[in-house]
């Protein structure tokens, strides 16, 4: 009871730590799903632009001419990135020419260092600042794109305040730019002093042999500082580079249509029966766009915020799911690289894979790697915890894949649900209109209300074309996705066919070839079989003569069986005829009865409980003694089951031996 409350104790401490760190991790998560939801309020109307962009092919390809010629007229346009980019390579090559500068001066004598060319040292300064010039912030992205939209696309009020917004960003992006250049000049300006700075040493140097060891100090002083700013330098390039990477991601992630990340968990190689990536649900109602004018810019407005406030839930929801599943891992992969190395982790994953993947036993997996890892010397529990990580990975992959396909499922759901009640609206509109139509033409006598009647009567015409137009849109994207649904599958019908074809063809070429193979052997068997005959024709001739002379002797034991009767009764007769002596003796029932001596003495002997008596111990043991020992009972008990010889018995026997202790009244005894 002792241990049962122990063991109890104990797991229920790892269940509280376990969902210690849930709750952390479950808070980290909630706090990051606040920033993303500040940040998805500040870009809302930003995103929605950015899908209807995405979504509207014909706007798509007229943004892209009208860019295209915009950076065929300006070729030395650049983007900001790019410009990060290439001012990090500038200060790497910056950098390695400074250190290889460096390593020269410290190598060469003094005579060399007074032949030094101090215009070429100019030159380099002055190529580098050019470079500098005319490449640093030459761009501004966002001008480019507000020109195009205002030029191409029709204002609405979603555009109105995406416009607003791609302003302000353009803003704050300017002054970032400013102040990175001003810091860039500043580190510049000082990396140019410090190179002075070196010239006038080696001008001193040249001047003062006898100070020569204090300026070489000074050198390595300034050019240890040099590293640092351009170490600094460094730093700031990869800060920008992980701030448009973060970006970037938090774009991708708001718009849910990042396939990367999706194929990275699902695997393009492993499609999934009822969910091909081919039929993604596209998260966008955008083409209900129309609909505004039907039923007002405010209302439509606040059903399509709705929408996508489901839509972020979902979201979160799926990325708690996720991480919930993320969090059973036993171990991070990052500790099992420091703790065995990549060289073992890759070697265990190929064992893994080619034995549990295949459906192979555990035992074959356990033995492959006792045998693989040999040399590392590792223990049971390292085997174990590796196993469990991989195990876990399997499982992660297989339920992130019915993660998707649900999450595909419901965000199909809600969108259809979303569309049908806008449609519902719509639809309650055009019944209201034509109610207020209809008690329009009855007080159509009216001369004065003719005028009002024609009024709506336009105004229903142009809203029943607005609703013809969706209706035909709607009608046309269903046959363009029917239309791509069937081109795919007849794509699959036709490979298949040619899988089947090509699998029938190896098969056939494979059979013929087996029974070729089957034929050879065949003949070959005979052949061997002929050759042994002939071999071992004596011994078979000397085994038939053995086997014949037993033969004959089966027969004359047959035979002798078969007179044995007469032979016996031919012998009595001459008994019966040689018997001369007959005994006189008179007849005595009472003896016959009587009981003999042998059973009177076995009577006397149950009275006086002889039987019972131990005349001799038994050095040996008992049963009762044997099955105080937990040993024989667990190895009884198994036997019993049928599992004394498999490794499971032994691994119980095993633990047993080496737990308990033998008794005190069997130490001196030998098994």
């Amino acid at each position: 009871m002792r241990r049962k409350n122990q063991n109890i104790h104990e797991q229920f401490k790892e269940e509280e730590a376990k969902s210690m760190q849930f709750m952390q991790k479950l808070n980290q998560i909630k706090k990051s799903n606040k920033e993303s939801k500040e940040r998805t309020v500040i870009n809302q109307h930003k995103l929605e632009w950015f899908k209807k962009f995405r979504q509207s092919q014909k706007r798509e390809k007229q943004l892209e001419d009208e860019l295209n010629e915009f950076i065929s007229k300006n070729p030395n346009l650049t983007t900001n990135y790019d410009e990060s980019k290439y001012l990090h390579n500038q200060v790497e090559s910056y950098q390695l020419s400074t250190n290889e500068s460096s390593k020269m001066l410290s190598i060469m004598p003094d005579s060399q260092l007074d032949s030094m060319n101090q215009g070429g040292m100019d030159d380099i300064e002055t190529s580098m600042q050019s470079d500098n010039k005319s490449t640093i912030f030459k761009t501004q992205p966002n001008e480019v794109i507000i020109r195009t939209r205002q030029s191409n696309i029709p204002e609405s009020p979603i555009d109105r305040f995406s416009m607003q917004d791609l302003k302000s960003e353009e803003y704050h992006q300017s002054i970032k730019r400013q102040d990175f250049q001003k810091q860039l000049y500043q580190s510049v300006f000082g990396l140019k002093s410090y190179i002075n700075s070196i010239k006038e040493d080696f001008k001193t140097m040249k001047m003062k042999p006898k100070a020569a060891a204090q300026i070489k100090q000074d050198i390595e002083r300034k050019q240890q500082e040099i590293d640092k700013l351009i170490e600094q330098m460094k730093e700031g390039f990869i800060e920008i580079g992980k701030q448009l990477k973060s970006e970037m991601s938090q774009v991708n992630i708001e718009l849910g249509f990042h396939r990367q990340e999706l194929a990275e968990i699902l695997g393009f190689e492993d499609q999934v029966k009822g969910f091909d990536l081919e039929f993604m649900t596209d998260e966008s109602i955008d083409f209900l766009d129309i609909y505004a004018q039907f039923l007002g810019d405010d209302e439509y407005c606040k059903m399509k915020e709705n929408y996508q406030k489901a839509l972020g839930t979902m979201h979160d929801i799926n990325t708690l799911e996720l991480e919930r599943y993320r969090m059973n891992c036993p171990i991070e992969y990052e500790e099992l690289l420091q703790q065995f190395g990549q060289q073992t982790l890759l070697r265990f994953q190929a064992i893994h894979d080619s034995y549990l993947k295949q459906g192979k036993t555990r035992e074959m997996y356990m033995q492959r790697l006792q045998l693989e890892f040999k040399d590392e010397q590792l223990k049971k529990d390292d085997y174990e915890l590796l196993d469990q990580y991989y195990e876990h990975k399997r499982w992660f992959k297989q339920k992130s894949k019915a993660l998707f396909r649900d999450w595909e499922r419901d965000k199909k759901d809600l969108k259809e649900k979303a569309v049908r009640l806008i449609e519902q609206e719509v639809e309650e509109n055009k019944a209201k209109l034509m109610k207020e139509l209809e008690l329009l033409k009855t007080e159509s006598q009216k001369d004065q209300k003719h005028k009002v009647v024609e009024e709506k009567r336009k105004d229903y015409e142009e809203k029943m074309k607005i609703i013809k137009e969706i209706e035909l849109e709607k009608k046309r994207q269903e046959e363009e996705e029917k239309r791509q649904k069937d081109d795919i599958q007849k794509k699959r019908a036709e490979e298949q066919k040619q899988i089947a074809s090509s699998y029938k063809q190896v098969k056939k070429e494979e059979q013929q070839k087996k029974t070729i193979l089957d034929k050879e052997k065949e003949e070959e068997d005979k052949r061997k079989i002929l050759e042994e005959l002939k071999k071992n024709k004596d011994k078979i001739d000397s085994i038939q003569n053995r086997e014949l002379e037993k033969v004959e002797q089966k027969h004359q034991l047959i035979q002798q069986k078969a007179m044995a009767p007469k032979l016996q009764k031919e012998r009595l007769d001459k008994a019966v005829e040689n018997y001369s002596f007959r005994p006189q003796v008179e007849a005595d029932q009472d003896r016959l009865i009587k009981e003999t001596a042998a059973r009177e003495i076995r009577k006397i002997t149950i009275r006086d409980n002889a039987d019972q008596v131990n005349l001799f111990q038994n050095p040996g043991y008992t049963i009762d003694g044997l099955m105080k020992d937990i040993r024989y009972k667990v190895s009884t008990a198994l036997a019993e089951a049928g599992l004394q010889n498999t490794s499971y018995g032994q691994q119980v026997l095993k633990g047993l031996s080496s737990n308990v202790q033998p008794r005190s009244d069997m130490m001196g005894n030998k098994f």
